[in-house]
C-alpha cells in the first residue's frame, strides 16, 4: 500500500490528484465524487465569503503556481483515508512537523486518533466516521471495529453444556432426585451418583469459523494501516467467505443465532460479524473508499477544552455554596446566570421568555476566581506584521457579552473574573500568550471589561490530559510537564 502524508487543508489540482492517487481520469472523477460527498474533500468553485476565508488557511497556498480555484480541491479531513491502494495520512492543520511523523513511529498519529475516538465515543456514535456511511463499504472502520472487539472479548464461541455422571460440573439436583437411587444413612439421604452440567468450547463451530475467517481477510487487507496504528493482524484460519454458504443464507444462520444467545456481549459480536457479510459481500474492496477520523476536528478541539479545563458550565451554583438574587431557580445553573430575552408584544402587553440565550463555551471556577474561554480551531497569525486566520467580530463581542452576563454573580459571591480567552491549539510545549483583542465600544469601557487573550495551548499535552481524563485548575500547569 502506498502511504501519503497530508495536512488539512492542503490544496491541489486534477492533475496533482493523478500523482496522488495514481488513476487514469475517469477513475480519479469517480473517486473525487465520493470524496467530497463525504466532505472529505472540496471542490473550490467561485469562492463565497466563506471560502475566501478557508483560503486564507490553505496551508501550501503559497507554493501553488498560478492559483486557479476552479480547479483547486482541499482536504477537509483529519484522520486516514484509504482509496484503492493509497492511503491518506491526514494531520490536523496545527501540526507543523507532521512529516516528521513517520520516523517517531507515528506517535502523533497514534494519539490524535485516539482523541478522535474518544470523542466519538463519548458522542455515542457506532463508529468512529462521521455521519453518511449506511450506504458505503467502510473497510477500515468495521475491520477496527472488528479487531477491537476480537482483543476484548476473543473469539465467538457457542459452548455447548453436556450432562454427565459424576463429573466436575455444577450437580443438577432435579435431574438426580428423579433418576437416580438414594440411600439411607445415619438419616441421611445418601446419592451414590449425580448428574452434573459442564459447558465445553465448540471450538468446530460454524461462528466461530467464520469470525476466523472475517478476521483473517480484513486485517491482512489493511495490514499496512494496522501497523502503523501499532494493531497486528491476524491469522486464524485459510477459508473463505463463500465456504460458509452464500450471503443469504450466512445471514439467514447468523440470525438463528442471535435469536438463541442472550449474553450481551456475544449478541453484540454476532451483529458485528453480520454487518461485515452484508456489507464485504456486497463490496468490491480495493475499489472502495474507507476511512476513519473527522471533518469536524474543531468539535474535537472544544471537547479537548472543556474536559482538560473541568468545564463547569452546566453545574449547578449550589455545588460551589453560590447563590443569586436575580434568580433564584433551585438548581440554577451556571449557564442560566446569563438571562433570556424578553419579547413583548406591544398591543396586548403580554411578555414572552424564550427559550434560549447565549452560552459560553466553557465556565471555570478554582479558588473564587471564574474563568470564561471560547476554544477556537484556528491557526491564527498574529505579529507584529501581519493577522491572519482570526475569529469573527461576533465571537469577540459575546466574550465580551459573557463578562458583563457575570459581573453581579461574580461581585454577589465575592469571585474575581481573572481570564477571558480565547484558546487555540499549537504544535509546541509552552503555551503561549500572543496578544489580546478588544473592541473600543462604551458600553464595554464603562464595566472595565478585560481584553479578550489569544492563548496558544500546546495540543500534544492537551491530547494527552484528554486520553487519560487529567484535568488542569492552572493553564501554568502545561508548562510544568
Amino acid at each position: 500500500m502506498n502511504i501519503k502524508i497530508l495536512r488539512e487543508l492542503d490544496a491541489f489540482y486534477f492533475k496533482d490528484l493523478l500523482d496522488l492517487f495514481n488513476m487514469d481520469t475517469d477513475q480519479l472523477n469517480e473517486t473525487l465524487k465520493t470524496l467530497i460527498y463525504f466532505k472529505i474533500l472540496r471542490k473550490l468553485t467561485d469562492p463565497s465569503d466563506n471560502e475566501l476565508d478557508e483560503l486564507l488557511e490553505i496551508n501550501n497556498w503559497k507554493q501553488l503556481n498560478t492559483p486557479n480555484i476552479d480547479d483547486l480541491y482541499v482536504f477537509k479531513y483529519v484522520g486516514i483515508v484509504i482509496v484503492s491502494n493509497t492511503c491518506l495520512i491526514i494531520y490536523p492543520k496545527h501540526i507543523d512537523y507532521y512529516k516528521e511523523d513517520k520516523d517517531n513511529n507515528f506517535v502523533v498519529l497514534k494519539q490524535f486518533i485516539s482523541v478522535i475516538k474518544k470523542y466519538k465515543y463519548k458522542e455515542q456514535r457506532i463508529n468512529i466516521n462521521d455521519d453518511g456511511l449506511k450506504n458505503n463499504f467502510n473497510l477500515l472502520s468495521l475491520t477496527l471495529e472488528l479487531l477491537n472487539n476480537y482483543n476484548e472479548h476473543g473469539l465467538y464461541i457457542n459452548n455447548k453444556e453436556i450432562v454427565e455422571e459424576n463429573g466436575d460440573g455444577e450437580i443438577l439436583w432435579e435431574r438426580t432426585i428423579n433418576q437416580k437411587s438414594a440411600y439411607i444413612l445415619e438419616n441421611n439421604l445418601i446419592y451414590l451418583d449425580l448428574y452434573t452440567s459442564n459447558q465445553i468450547n465448540n471450538n468446530d463451530n460454524y461462528f466461530t469459523n467464520l469470525h476466523s475467517c472475517l478476521l483473517t481477510i480484513m486485517t491482512n487487507q489493511i495490514k499496512e494501516v494496522l501497523n502503523i496504528l501499532d494493531l497486528k493482524p491476524v491469522h486464524l484460519n485459510n477459508k473463505r467467505i463463500e465456504d460458509f454458504g452464500n450471503k443469504e443464507y450466512i445471514i439467514s444462520k447468523l440470525n438463528q443465532e442471535l435469536s438463541s444467545q442472550f449474553i450481551t456481549y456475544k449478541q453484540d459480536t454476532l451483529m458485528l460479524i453480520k454487518r461485515c457479510i452484508q456489507e464485504i459481500t456486497d463490496a468490491n474492496i480495493s475499489n472502495n473508499i474507507s476511512f476513519i477520523g473527522t471533518n469536524n476536528f474543531n468539535l474535537v478541539w472544544e471537547d479537548v477544552c472543556s474536559v482538560v479545563f473541568n468545564n463547569c458550565i452546566n453545574k449547578p451554583i449550589k455545588d460551589f455554596e453560590f447563590s443569586y438574587y436575580k434568580n433564584n431557580k433551585e438548581s440554577l445553573l451556571l449557564s442560566e446566570i446569563i438571562a433570556k430575552p424578553n419579547w413583548k408584544h406591544i398591543k396586548s402587553n403580554k411578555v414572552h421568555i424564550a427559550n434560549k440565550t447565549l452560552k459560553p463555551d466553557i465556565i471555570t471556577i478554582n479558588n473564587k476566581q471564574l474563568s470564561i474561554y471560547d476554544a477556537k480551531y484556528y491557526k491564527l497569525i498574529l505579529n507584529e506584521n501581519e493577522l491572519k486566520n482570526y475569529p469573527a467580530v461576533n465571537d469577540v463581542i459575546k466574550q465580551y457579552l459573557y463578562q458583563v452576563a457575570y459581573i453581579d454573580f461574580a461581585k454577589e459571591n465575592d469571585i474575581t473574573i481573572t481570564n477571558n480567552a480565547f484558546l487555540m491549539p499549537i504544535d509546541a510545549n509552552t503555551v503561549l500568550n500572543i496578544g489580546n483583542v478588544n473592541i473600543d465600544l462604551l458600553v464595554f469601557n464603562e464595566n472595565n471589561l478585560k481584553n479578550i487573550d489569544v492563548l496558544l495551548l500546546p495540543c500534544k499535552k492537551m491530547f494527552k490530559r484528554y486520553l487519560n481524563n487529567q484535568l488542569i485548575t492552572n493553564i501554568k500547569e502545561l508548562d510544568d510537564e
